[in-house]
């Protein structure tokens, strides 16, 4: 999943899911997952991954631009300020990929630690069926092979 995000966040466009299953299958990860992982780059989060990574590029190459507001944010203005999108996209792609990665880990782990939990409880509760079942006296004597 984390890498599906990584993957998600970076600006290749158009070849996202393309990218992601041949990393997948490099790494011998899981391909739906990945996958689903890619998908956070949709219009809804766009124009936050834009915003921030814009951000973050100006920061990180020490240049003062006064952004446009996060609803001004266009592929034209993305264009013009492509290599500061690219710079700050990769750290914001980074901590994405680390927070869904921590939370897909920490969701499974939950996971199978609650089936294990409820397991548990169901065999303390198993009463040993030996004990229980007997042959009642009516076949004992009738049955003979």
């Amino acid at each position: 999943m984390a890498l599906g995000v990584f993957i998600g966040v970076i600006p290749i466009w158009g070849g996202q899911i393309i990218g992601g299953l041949a990393t997948a299958q490099y790494f011998k990860l899981n391909k739906p997952l990945v996958v689903i992982g890619t998908y956070i780059n949709l219009t809804p989060l766009f124009p936050i991954i834009a915003f921030l990574s814009l951000k973050l590029g100006f920061l990180l190459a020490n240049q003062s631009v006064s952004l446009p507001s996060l609803s001004q944010i266009n592929f034209e203005l993305l264009q013009t300020y492509f290599w500061y999108f690219l710079i700050g996209s990769i750290p914001v792609a980074v901590i994405t990929a680390v927070f869904f990665g921590l939370a897909t880990y920490s969701g499974i782990y939950l996971f199978r630690f609650l089936k294990f939990q409820s397991k548990q409880s169901v065999n303390a509760l198993k009463i040993p069926v030996q004990n229980m079942v007997q042959t009642p006296p009516f076949f004992e004597n009738k049955v003979s092979l």
